[in-house]
């Protein structure tokens, strides 16, 4: 009865932990912005999505690997907090360069981290390893296109510009979204596969 108990705290703590990082993905994926005259105002900011990200892989201790992916999830929550604070304090502040950096350093986080999910549902038998394996590569090529979008902007017509804006940030919302219905779905078989 002991053991069940045990397996079952486990099966509960993976189970929150990867619905912790699914809302985390959203975060960090998706910008919704309010603009007024003087400034850029994000409603869902990234520190908020590296926190929750943090907080899953807290429930995920058991795992090997985690402690690399908690200190990078918090790093980039102090990094991403402090960024958010200067463009309310000094909104003239070029933080262009700075956002560049990070977002690569967040790109190969998320690679890696998603390789990590990847890998824990391939040891908890759950079929949804290869979506994961599937999102992983589709997150890629669609931050390589929307940098390459931000790198060739100012080289662009406007009307073009425009509509590649359009189709990268439909692009990044929509991998956004199924990378967290694919963790939704893997926390939720998890759950199943450990009732049997």
């Amino acid at each position: 009865m002991e053991r069940y108990a045990k397996k079952e705290g486990k099966t509960m703590k993976l189970n929150k932990g990867l619905r912790f990082i699914a809302f985390g993905f959203l975060f960090t994926l998706v910008n919704l912005n309010i603009t007024t005259a003087d400034y850029k105002i994000n409603i869902t900011p990234d520190f908020i999505g590296w926190l929750l990200i943090f907080i899953g892989l807290g429930y995920m201790k058991e795992r090997k690997g985690d402690l690399f992916f908690r200190v990078m999830a918090i790093l980039l929550s102090l990094v991403t907090l402090a960024m958010w604070i200067v463009r309310f304090v000094l909104p003239k502040f070029d933080l262009r360069l700075y956002e560049i950096g990070v977002s690569a350093f967040a790109v190969l986080y998320i690679t890696l981290l998603l390789g990590f999910l990847e890998k824990t549902a391939r040891q908890c038998g759950s079929s949804h390893a290869g979506n994961l394996k599937i999102v992983k590569y589709v997150y890629l090529i669609v931050y390589i296109l929307f940098q390459s979008i931000s790198f060739a902007g100012p080289y662009l017509p406007e009307n073009v510009l425009k509509v590649l804006v359009l189709v990268s940030g439909v692009a990044v919302l929509i991998t956004a979204i199924v990378t967290a219905v694919v963790l939704f779905r893997l926390s939720f078989d998890v759950e199943e596969k450990e009732e049997f």
